[in-house]
């Protein structure tokens, strides 16, 4: 899978549960191969595409906003820069953190809801009521020096 596959295989997960993004996933990374086609798009075309996962009003906006600024700003590349990435809108510390690491293997906590539970369950109350931010950093303590691209997809298949 390519940067831009990932980069909107996360865009469709958000609120959305995988089984859905599976049924059209290969179907919408084909038709919407890179940031240019869904720029060139017309809106209510990209939503009715989406439109199976709901939320497709929001992601239809957030698609075409992060199209036309990895389109204008980065010559249609997603950045290899986590500031680069945070400063996109509706790219937050998760997704990424989820790019950094398995599509440019950078070493970088892959952080969800679902991961956030795990650590603050196993390592205790302390940690229950923190946030984000604190939590991210203990993350970041507990990567492994190598590996972690394993170590960040282990999280995930265990959830």
């Amino acid at each position: 899978m390519n940067e831009w596959q990932w980069l909107m295989l996360e865009l469709l997960l958000k609120k959305t549960r995988a089984e859905n993004v599976n049924k059209i996933f290969i179907v919408i990374t084909k038709k919407y191969y890179n940031p240019k086609k869904v720029i060139n798009t017309d809106e209510i075309e990209l939503a009715n595409d989406l439109s199976p996962l709901g939320l497709y009003n929001q992601r239809t906006k957030a698609l075409k906003i992060i199209s036309r600024i990895i389109f204008d700003d980065y010559n249609g590349k997603i950045p290899l820069d986590k500031k680069q990435l945070l400063d996109i809108p509706y790219i937050g510390e998760y997704t990424a953190n989820a790019l950094l690491c398995f599509c440019f293997n950078k070493k970088a906590s892959v952080v969800d809801v679902n991961v956030n539970r795990i650590i603050t369950r196993y390592f205790g109350h302390p940690l229950k009521n923190q946030n984000t931010k604190r939590i991210l950093e203990f993350a970041d303590k507990l990567l492994p020096s190598q590996n972690w691209k394993e170590y960040n997809f282990a999280l995930w298949t265990i959830l």
